[in-house]
């Protein structure tokens, strides 16, 4: 039988009667027919998951009750962090790498980035990331959101002081190594892995050669040309994959 999961922030899980309203509760009352009585499970996307029951529905609405705790986040090791170039379908690329377990995201503007970022924008494309995140939890059953950014230069990102000790720069250039060559000679103990995906023109020399002197590594996922959306998921999933192998090998 189905589960039905839907988030309530931190601080309004303990407080009673917690109300569940917006688009998610429409679904639930008005597609999925959800009744007084029915089991769900809630989670704070921070750390815990919860059952719950529905105590009362209204035409768009409506609140839970006997709550209680059930389940921690596990927290892995390495934090993969995904430093992607802005692209009109970046949407996506949060819900794929959400639901592939992502730490952080953090859209990129390159030189050949074709967005135009418009003052005052960067908080309303990080509220539309955020239900995008959310509603992949949903489906996932992950309990803690991604850490999300908004649009930064390429070289400022690479500027930033990053404890990240393997940095992966998905690169078409002849001296990039596979993937996973790279990840097998990883240390046990790492704990964070950045990986930096170029836009669809890909990145310029210059940027290759920036990206190179602040220390990261030229990798490749396939042996084919990958669009950008494209590239970013399968890199985490072979990020993701390789290091979930190797945790569940010791």
């Amino acid at each position: 039988m189905h589960t039905y999961r839907f988030y309530v922030p931190p601080e309004d899980i303990n407080n009673a009667p917690v109300k569940i309203t917006g688009p998610d509760a429409h679904h639930a009352t008005n597609v999925l027919r959800l009744k007084k009585g029915q089991g769900i499970v809630l989670f704070d996307g921070e750390r815990y998951e919860y059952s719950a029951e529905i105590t009362s529905v209204k035409r768009s609405e409506f609140t839970v009750g006997n709550i209680q705790k059930v389940r921690e986040a596990e927290f892995y090791r390495p934090r993969i962090n995904l430093f992607a170039a802005l692209i009109p379908k970046f949407d996506f690329i949060v819900e794929k790498a959400t639901e592939l377990g992502v730490s952080e995201i953090h859209p990129v503007i390159t030189e050949r980035t074709q967005i135009r970022i418009k003052s005052g924008s960067n908080s309303r494309r990080i509220e539309r990331w955020m239900k995008v995140a959310i509603a992949a939890c949903m489906q996932s059953g992950r309990i803690k959101l991604p850490e999300l950014y908004g649009p930064a230069e390429l070289a400022d990102t690479l500027k930033t002081d990053r404890s990240a000790k393997n940095r992966l720069l998905a690169s078409l250039e002849k001296d990039a190594q596979p993937i996973y060559d790279v990840l097998s000679k990883a240390d046990e103990g790492l704990e964070s892995v950045d990986i930096f995906i170029g836009p669809p023109a890909d990145f310029t020399n210059e940027e290759y050669t920036a990206g190179k002197k602040a220390g990261l590594v030229p990798v490749t996922i396939t042996r084919d040309v990958l669009k950008s959306e494209t590239a970013a998921i399968s890199a985490l999933a072979i990020v993701s994959s390789f290091f979930y192998s190797r945790s569940s090998n010791r």
